[in-house]
């Protein structure tokens, strides 16, 4: 879900909708890309994931949606987090941030899934303790990045 001044946004997988702040009745919002279940809105922009890797974007309340090249092209985007201007994406082969709007991906998990571990403490990459684990949503503030796996939750400083 995302929550924006204009309105309440929610992904399922195969549809997007919006409730209006006015509104009583949820709408599916017309989308030509079969929506996966990640979303985050940041600054009054919304963010949303198709099947296939796919990323957009789109101010609130616009009708055009911006496509965002990943660098990556795995099957699924688990959990989308913004904050200023920075994006960050859970994958199931990683964790990756894009430090500037239209710059490079970095991969922040060390290899492999994203039960493989991430950016730790004091800068260096170190195994979490979540093995087995895949990441199911994160979240961005004040220099840290904090992960929700089926069991675990972790915060590591972003590098």
């Amino acid at each position: 879900m995302a929550v924006t001044p204009e309105a309440i946004y929610a992904a399922i997988p195969g549809g997007a909708y919006v409730l209006k702040r006015d509104g009583r009745v949820w709408e599916r919002i017309e989308f030509d890309v079969r929506v996966d279940a990640a979303m985050a809105s940041y600054a009054g922009r919304l963010y949303v994931a198709g099947y296939g890797g796919e990323l957009f974007s789109k101010d609130d309340g616009a009708d055009v949606w911006d496509y965002i090249h990943p660098e990556f092209n795995y099957e699924s985007v688990r959990a989308i987090a913004v904050e200023g201007g920075s994006l960050y994406v859970a994958t199931y082969y990683g964790l990756f941030g894009r430090p500037v709007p239209d710059g490079s991906w970095v991969r922040l998990s060390p290899s492999g899934k994203t039960n493989d571990g991430i950016v730790g403490s004091g800068g260096g990459s170190r195994d979490v303790g979540f093995t087995g684990w895949p990441i199911s949503s994160i979240a961005v503030a004040d220099g840290a990045i904090y992960l929700a796996t089926e069991r675990h939750f972790v915060r590591a400083r972003l590098p």
